[in-house]
């Protein structure tokens, strides 16, 4: 019910409480405590502007408007009450999707390319993106430049492995050609850094960075502004430059992203100003080249077969305990039968397994498939029959709300007697252990040697 206008006029810039001292407080649902990933910890933490709080207060019982400066989190201001008042709902745990009105001006507002202030003029939405129609604008450009805050981190390898390749290939079309990437994250990566997502696109571009088509600058955070294109191009046609709204995602995740814009033929002093970026970062030499020395590779093309006794040759001849993270582990027959014949493999060339975990991610809601409670029961009868004790492994089906916060495939093992001389030892399965033992398929196994 609608109770009168009010219009609230704060300062952008002052601060108030953070989500979990309001939880704290009992303003916010305790819930909220188990909606936000280990990922996103510090956005929990952080202290909200004194607006978004007033807001949050307000929503309680009265009607509100906000008016602050651009990009001082407005959006925010209606979305955690809203949140909120879902996760309160008597009937938050019944199936179906809960809606919410969205005001018709508000929806033409935001998808509206004018409304982006920090766009430059001639930008326009890019209703039709691809990375092939991506490559196809870039075949003049001489120089092409990639801003992001950091290059790794995510959880899509297929959006990481297709971003490496489609730089790779520009790079290889036209030798002149030159690609810069310039990120205010840490760098020189380390290994330790990179999630199983990570290893084959960072692998493709350490190649390309060792040829010298391919430099990295680390930038001063306070350089990263929301005028910075994810990418700039330049060529003897003029230059030309895109924008999304993933400013904070890594390079890997994609370089299109959500709501994305393009601006061709762009003014001499747009152009300076991002040249000017760029000059502002320090060049570091072989930031990602020197990864390829902490890491061993077996790559199996389709029709290839494992040498599963050289690549997990630590674990043999020795006391193992076994960790395997994939989130399609134990998903189907398929899957838990490659599991065995992995488990079987490594137990006939010498690994003496004392302990294995399994963990696994649980089907979507509306993807068909088995429970969590029949995979592990048919798991356990095709240990069984496989000669195994069942009583040694520990088996954990993670949530599906999970899925965000699980996506890497790896194995980890701790090779010999307990005590100061037994090792910790980590490969990452590209593509999980379905795959890997099923030789019709490609499969790239990562050893960290880090």
């Amino acid at each position: 019910m609608v109770k009168g206008p009010y219009l609230e006029s704060l300062p952008d810039f002052e601060k108030g409480r953070s989500i979990s001292q309001l939880v704290e407080d009992g303003v916010l649902d305790p819930t909220w405590n188990r909606m936000i990933d280990t990922g996103h910890r510090h956005l929990y933490e952080r202290r909200l502007h004194r607006h978004q709080e007033s807001a949050i207060l307000r929503a309680v019982s009265d009607n509100y408007l906000v008016a602050t400066g651009t990009g001082s989190g407005k959006t925010e201001s209606f979305l955690y009450p809203l949140v909120d008042a879902l996760l309160r709902s008597p009937d938050r745990d019944r199936p179906g999707v809960k809606a919410v009105p969205v005001l018709e001006w508000l929806r033409d507002l935001l998808s509206d390319p004018d409304c982006r202030d920090d766009l430059p003029r001639g930008a326009t939405e890019w209703t039709d993106p691809s990375l092939a129609a991506l490559a196809s604008r870039l075949s003049g450009a001489q120089q092409i430049v990639l801003f992001a805050t950091r290059i790794a981190g995510t959880d899509d390898a297929e959006s990481a492995v297709a971003t490496a390749r489609l730089l790779r290939d520009l790079a290889e079309r036209d030798p002149t050609r030159r690609i810069f990437i310039a990120a205010a994250g840490k760098l020189p990566l380390s290994v330790s850094e990179l999630g199983t997502a990570d290893l084959e696109a960072v692998e493709i571009l350490a190649k390309l960075e060792k040829t010298g088509r391919l430099s990295v600058f680390r930038l001063p955070p306070d350089r990263f502004t929301r005028d910075l294109p994810r990418l700039f191009a330049q060529g003897s046609d003029g230059a030309m430059a895109l924008w999304n709204n993933e400013g904070d995602s890594p390079l890997l995740a994609g370089l299109i992203g959500d709501a994305p814009y393009l601006a061709a033929n762009l003014e001499h002093d747009i152009v300076a100003n991002l040249f000017d970026a760029l000059k502002a970062g320090q060049l570091v030499k072989n930031a990602l080249t020197s990864i390829l020395g902490n890491v061993r590779v077996w790559d199996y093309p389709a029709g290839a077969p494992r040498n599963l006794t050289e690549t997990f040759a630590a674990m043999l001849d020795n006391t193992v305990r076994l960790e395997i993270d994939d989130p399609f582990l134990l998903k189907d027959d398929r899957a838990r039968r490659a599991l065995i014949a992995l488990l079987t493999t490594l137990q006939k060339d010498g690994a003496s397994f004392e302990y294995v975990a399994l963990t696994w991610r649980e089907k979507y809601p509306d993807e068909a498939g088995e429970g969590p409670e029949i995979q592990q029961n048919e798991m356990k009868r095709l240990l069984l029959a496989a000669g195994f004790d069942p009583g040694i492994f520990n088996m954990r089906c993670r949530p599906y709300r999970d899925r965000r916060a699980f996506h890497d495939r790896i194995m980890r093992a701790r090779v010999g007697p307990p005590g100061p001389s037994s090792r910790s030892i980590q490969w990452d399965l590209s593509s999980g252990v379905g795959n890997l033992m099923d030789s019709s398929c490609e499969a790239k196994v990562y050893l960290r040697t880090e």
